[in-house]
Order: structure tokens, then C-alpha cells, then sequence
């Protein structure tokens, strides 16, 4: 059994012992946001003096590592340690988009995409400080000059084309889908001789609406929804129906939520969603489930801590999805 982690929160290993796991395989960042890496801290308990295991791969783009070595220098490098020393040891793997890469001796392989996650710089460029002048009070008067933004890019992951992961995302770019359904071959699945780490870049191909078939290569999808209402840079609920109805995986788990919306009425909103006739529905579960298009019913559920799923491989006798959370 292989376990790794989305994004860099300090949860998810309290689940674990319920569970038995006692290895972290690898921690796949999707962007450099403090909720995707303030977590990797918190990881300190699982390799201090080798409790655990010795270290923890951790894989993430330039930008984000850029970014966690400004904020976190002693995560990647011990010589800017203060105190005692005692930081988590890490191994870090740089990762890019469209290029496959193997996690436990190909045990998993993994396709990266990049997603839109409202506007930013992206590190491309930073806003300047510039003085411009002495306040009353002799303290330096501060103009910041900003930078043009452009579209934020996060991390998406696709997981031995079988799960689509998308947990910061405001937008899907054109020539995402063309990979999100034409994903590069696993080369173990198809008898090919030991591939390296990290293969060639697929190249994108465009796939319009009209190309895409009821059924998607997926089994299962994890989509971010922020909110029932759009937000500048996460689905909404309309927005995460739409891209879940064109993906067409049969199981679809909404995560990232504010509190808004308690668990039991996403999931309520979700049957709704589904084509499920409900009694007496809550006016707020009312108003999210009138934000969404009319199209085709889709199985939508709230996703939650301790979740798990068997998902089948290609080739297995019994293709069912399991589950032990609905």
C-alpha cells in the first residue's frame, strides 16, 4: 500500500493511525498558498530522529519551491535552522506540467496540469516598494507598484488516469482538456519497458464540448467548491457541476468549502444535484442547488476526513468503486 498527500496539511496524518499507516510516500504540492504548505512543518514528528521513516519526498513546481524557500528556508536547507535543529527532512522533487513522474516504484504515476486559480503574478514578477517621498512623522511614504496580473497557476493531478485531482481551481484552460482527456500512457499498463522518472511532456490537444463522450476516462474526481456563489478564484457550485458533468467520472467528491454550508446540506444539495427528490429542503440548500444549470444529473457528494476509496485498475474482474463513506 502506498500513501501520499495532497498539498502539505498537517491533518491528514491524524488519520492515519485510525488506519494503521505508517509511511508517507509523498506529499504532491499543488501551489505555494499557506493552507497548500504551512502543513509541512507539521510533518517535523514523522521524521524527527527517524521515528517513522527517514525522510519525506515532496513534489511541487519551481515556483512553489521558490516560494517555500523564501518563507520556509530552513525546510530546505538545515544550515538556516535556529535552536535546536529539529526540522522535518524532506527530499525535494521538482515537477512540471504535462510531464508523467512515478511515485513508489511505479506504483503511481502522475500527470500534473495547471489550473487557473484567480489572478497573481505567479513569482514572474513582484510588486515593487518604492519611496516616494517623507510622511509627517519622518516615516518613509511606501507607493507599491503592481504588476500586471495574470491568471494564478495551481496544480491540478491526475492519477494513473484513473483519478482527476482539482482542488484550487477557477478556471480550466482550453488546452488543459485536451490532457485531462487524452492523459499520457502509463507505461506500466501497457507493457513497455521500465520507464524513466520522469517522461516526455504530452503534448495539449484541444477537445471541444461536442468531442466529449457521456462517459470520461475517469473514475473518480475531486473538485474544489469554495462556495454555492462564484468566487474570483475558486468554483463555485455551478461552476464545479459544469466541469464534472464534461469529465463524466461516475464518482465526484466536492472539497474546500467555507462554512457557509454545513456538511449534511452539501450532501443534501448533492442528492439534489444527483436527481434525488427531497422534502422539506433547507432555503440555503435551495438557493445553491437554483445556481446550477439545467444539464445532465451527476452523482456529487461532500468529501471529509477519513474518506476512502478502492479504486479498481484496468483489467480487474470487478470494476465497482468502493467506498466505507456513502
Amino acid at each position: 500500500m502506498f500513501e501520499f498527500i495532497f498539498n502539505g496539511t498537517g491533518t491528514a496524518p491524524l488519520q492515519f493511525p485510525k488506519y494503521g499507516l505508517r509511511r508517507i510516500d509523498a506529499v504532491l504540492l499543488t501551489h505555494a498558498h499557506a493552507d497548500a504548505t504551512n502543513g509541512l512543518d507539521d510533518l517535523r514528528s514523522w521524521t524527527l530522529n527517524k521515528s517513522i521513516q527517514e525522510y519525506i519526498d515532496i513534489y511541487l513546481s519551481t515556483a512553489c519551491f521558490s516560494e517555500i524557500k523564501r518563507a520556509f528556508p530552513y525546510l530546505v536547507s538545515k544550515g538556516f535552522a535556529t535552536g535546536g535543529g529539529d526540522v522535518p527532512e524532506f527530499r525535494w522533487h521538482i515537477i512540471e506540467e504535462h510531464v508523467p513522474f512515478a511515485i513508489g516504484e511505479d506504483a503511481f504515476w502522475v500527470t500534473p496540469i495547471e489550473v487557473d486559480h484567480g489572478q497573481g503574478t505567479n513569482g514572474l514578477a513582484t510588486p515593487s516598494a518604492l519611496y516616494t517621498g517623507e510622511t509627517s512623522d519622518t516615516t518613509p511614504a511606501i507607493s507599491i507598484q503592481e504588476s500586471e496580473p495574470i491568471p494564478f497557476k495551481c496544480f491540478g493531478f491526475i492519477v494513473n488516469n484513473a483519478l482527476l485531482y482539482m482542488s484550487d481551481v477557477s478556471n480550466i484552460p482550453d488546452n488543459e482538456w485536451g490532457v485531462i482527456f487524452n492523459p499520457p500512457a502509463i507505461p506500466w499498463r501497457h507493457s513497455a519497458p521500465q520507464a524513466p522518472k520522469n517522461s516526455e511532456a504530452v503534448t495539449p490537444v484541444l477537445v471541444s464540448e461536442e468531442q466529449v463522450t457521456a462517459s470520461g476516462p475517469y473514475k473518480v474526481l475531486v473538485i474544489d467548491v469554495l462556495r454555492p456563489k462564484p468566487y474570483a478564484s475558486h468554483f463555485g457550485i455551478n461552476e464545479a457541476v459544469q466541469a464534472t458533468r464534461r469529465i463524466g467520472a461516475p464518482r465526484n467528491y466536492m472539497i474546500g468549502f467555507s462554512h457557509e454550508m454545513s456538511h449534511d446540506q452539501w450532501n443534501l444539495a448533492g442528492e439534489i444535484i444527483e436527481g434525488k427528490t427531497a422534502d422539506d429542503v433547507p432555503p440555503i440548500v435551495q438557493e445553491a442547488v437554483d445556481l446550477v444549470q439545467d444539464g445532465p444529473s451527476v452523482w456529487m457528494r461532500p468529501g471529509f476526513d477519513g474518506l476512502r476509496l478502492w479504486v479498481p485498475e484496468d483489467g480487474d474482474e470487478d470494476q465497482s468503486i468502493v467506498e466505507d463513506g456513502y
